[in-house]
C-alpha cells in the first residue's frame, strides 16, 4: 500500500502520520487527522480520517462508508473533498461523538449503469481493509492493530457493493478477517431495484439469517424508489422474526435524499458497536429518532430546554368546507354554532339566531341557497 503524508500538526506527537508525501493534513476543527492513500484493492484514492479517540487503540474499531454518486452538491472529485464538504460532515460527526472509530472511505468513481464493484467481494473488502490495517502502523500504532469491531454503512450508490456482500454470505472470506468482526451494516436509502425487490428482499434475509449478530439498519422515505425493496425486506423479516432487522421510513418532504446521512448518522453512531438484539450479548440501543415537524416550517430550536417556537394557538370552529341543502344545511351549520359556542366563540344571542335560521331553512331551503354568502356572514 502507498500511504502520503503532508507536515504534521503540533496538536499530534511526530509519529502520528501516514508515510512519506503530500498529502496527509491535521484537521484542527475535529481534532484528527485525515490522510489518503492509493488502495490497490480498492482501485482508487481512498480518504482515511483517525479521529483523536482512535489514536493507538488496539483493537481497531472501524467505519467504511460507501459514497453513493457525487451530485449532491460539494463533494469534489474524490473521497477526501467528499470529507471536506458540508454536504457530508462525516469527520465532525465522528468527531463530535467521541466514539473511537476509524472512518475510511474509498473513491468510487461510478459509471453510467454500473451495478457491482470490486469491493462487493467479502474477498476483495477484507484485502481492502488489511491495506488499512497495516498503513496505521505509521500513525501511532507500534504494530498493525487488531480488527474489533466493523461498520460497513452506504448511501444511494452504495448499493452496488453493500448487495455483493450480501449475497456473498456463504463465501468462506465473509466470516473471515475483517468480516469476522462485523457489527452493523448501514443502508441509507440505498435499497434500490423495484423491478427484482423480490429476489433483493430475499438475499438480504438470508444474510440477515445468516449474520444473526449484525444489525442491519435499512432508512429510506416513503413514497419513493428504494421504499418498494425496503418495505418488503421489513414484512419478510417481520413475519420470520428477525430480531436484528430495523427498518426507517421518512417522509420525503421532510428529509432529502441528499439529506439524510448528515441528518441521520449521529443518530446511527449513537447506537452503533454492540451486539445485535437477536444474539446473547447486550442489545443495541436505538437512536432517538427526529422530532417531526410540520411541513412547510423548520423544526423550532431548542435554547437551554426553552423553545424559540411562538405558542400553538388553540384551533377554532370552522364552517364545513362543503354546504348541503335543507335539513342537512342547518344541521351542519348548527352543529358548528353548538360547538364553538362552547368555547366561548358565539352567544346566547347568536345561538338563538341560528337556531331560527335552521327553521327557516327547512321551510325553504331555496331561500337559503340564494342568500347563504349574506346570511351566515352576519
Amino acid at each position: 500500500m502507498y500511504i502520503r503524508t503532508g507536515r504534521r500538526s503540533a496538536q499530534w506527537p511526530p509519529q502520528y502520520g501516514l508515510g512519506d508525501g503530500a498529502a496527509c493534513a491535521p484537521d484542527a476543527a475535529t481534532n484528527g487527522r485525515l490522510c489518503s492513500f492509493n488502495s490497490r484493492n480498492g482501485g482508487s484514492t481512498t480518504a482515511v480520517y483517525v479521529p483523536d479517540a482512535a489514536r493507538g487503540a488496539d483493537p481497531l474499531s472501524l467505519i467504511v462508508w460507501i459514497h453513493g454518486l457525487l451530485v449532491c452538491g460539494g463533494e469534489g472529485p474524490d473521497a477526501v473533498s467528499y470529507l471536506k464538504s458540508k454536504t457530508f460532515p462525516l469527520t465532525r460527526q465522528i468527531a463530535d461523538s467521541k466514539r473511537p472509530f476509524v472512518l475510511v472511505v474509498p473513491t468510487m468513481n461510478w459509471r453510467g449503469g454500473q451495478n457491482s464493484h470490486p469491493l462487493g467481494s467479502p474477498q476483495k473488502m477484507n484485502a481492502f481493509l488489511d491495506e488499512v490495517r497495516a498503513g496505521l502502523t505509521a500513525a501511532g500504532w507500534s504494530s498493525p492493530p487488531s480488527f474489533g469491531r466493523l461498520i460497513l454503512a452506504g448511501h444511494s450508490k452504495a448499493y452496488a457493493v453493500l448487495n455483493g456482500l450480501a449475497a456473498g454470505v456463504n463465501e468462506p472470506e465473509s466470516s473471515q478477517g475483517a468480516l469476522a468482526t462485523l457489527t452493523d451494516m448501514w443502508l441509507l436509502d440505498s435499497t434500490y431495484g423495484t423491478l427484482h425487490k423480490e429476489s433483493l428482499s430475499a438475499m438480504w434475509l438470508k444474510w440477515a439469517k445468516a449474520k444473526g449478530n449484525v444489525n442491519l439498519r435499512i432508512l429510506y422515505r416513503r413514497n419513493s424508489d428504494t421504499a418498494p425493496v425496503a418495505e418488503r425486506i421489513r414484512d419478510e423479516a417481520a413475519r420470520a422474526g428477525l430480531t436484528n432487522v430495523a427498518v426507517e421510513d421518512f417522509d420525503p418532504r421532510s428529509l432529502g435524499h441528499c439529506e439524510m446521512p448528515r441528518v441521520r448518522m449521529p443518530y446511527l453512531l449513537a447506537g452503533a458497536g454492540g451486539r445485535a438484539p437477536g444474539s446473547t450479548g447486550a442489545s443495541v440501543p436505538r437512536p432517538t429518532p427526529l422530532p417531526r415537524r410540520r411541513q412547510g416550517r423548520e423544526a423550532p430550536e431548542q435554547v437551554q430546554g426553552h423553545s424559540c417556537a411562538r405558542p400553538r394557538r388553540e384551533p377554532v370552529g370552522r364552517l364545513p368546507s362543503r354546504i348541503g341543502r335543507g335539513d342537512q344545511y342547518g344541521s351542519y351549520r348548527s352543529a358548528w354554532a353548538e360547538e364553538t359556542s362552547k368555547r366561548g366563540l358565539l352567544g346566547a344571542a347568536n345561538l338563538a339566531k341560528t337556531r331560527r335560521r335552521k327553521a327557516s331553512c327547512r321551510q325553504d331551503w331555496r331561500q337559503c341557497e340564494v342568500v347563504r354568502h349574506r346570511t351566515w356572514r352576519r
